[in-house]
């Protein structure tokens, strides 16, 4: 099975695939964002 498989499957056993509040989901993304931009420019 692969990783997308899995977690797409998780909610069959009633798990959540992101467990954060929205203030640490709106971190992780703004995070992801700036490292993308920096990694972009090397």
């Amino acid at each position: 099975m692969g990783r997308v498989d899995f977690l797409l499957g998780l909610h069959r056993y009633g798990v959540s695939m992101i467990d954060l509040d929205q203030e640490d989901l709106l971190s992780d993304i703004e995070n992801a964002y700036k490292t993308r931009r920096l990694t972009e420019w090397k």
